[in-house]
């Protein structure tokens, strides 16, 4: 089960997805509605409204994050290893491409090698990454980095 929240413009989109399912509930809240107070731990989780069912083309993922880009573009990344499940197989962040109006995932766009810095953990466990780990250049220091 794979969980996202993030607000376009004035409207907080949250959408609740599975691979086995192969679908995205998405529902959608005016941001005005969801907080209607200035003030601390005031939400209101009713004003979110369906928005409907819609093809969820992720898999093979263990983890999901929406992110905009510096072109306003939006991106689900999938962050995967290969093969699924294997805590010592090589660690991806698949890109797919989502616009809100209307609301729609593009299948795959691309997929990234990702290397992590040893002593880190990979995405699909909590195995440390051997002090030998490959370097090359997708390789990212610290925090990942994807040119899209």
């Amino acid at each position: 089960m794979f969980v996202f929240l993030d607000r376009v413009d004035d409207t907080y989109y949250l959408g609740m997805a599975s691979s086995h399912w192969g679908w995205v509930e998405l529902l959608a809240a005016c941001d005005s509605d969801l907080f209607p107070h200035c003030a601390q731990g005031r939400l209101d989780l009713g004003a979110f409204r369906p928005e409907g069912l819609f093809p969820f083309p992720v898999t093979g993922a263990s983890q999901v994050k929406l992110i905009r880009d510096s072109t306003g573009s939006w991106y689900l990344l999938g962050f995967r290893g290969d093969p699924d499940g294997d805590p010592n197989g090589p660690d991806y962040a698949d890109v797919y491409g989502v616009r809100f109006r209307p609301f729609a995932i593009s299948p795959r766009l691309l997929s990234v090698h990702i290397f992590f810095r040893p002593g880190d953990t990979s995405f699909t466990s909590t195995r440390h990454v051997p002090k030998a780990a490959p370097r090359g250049p997708s390789a990212a220091v610290g925090a990942v980095s994807l040119v899209l």
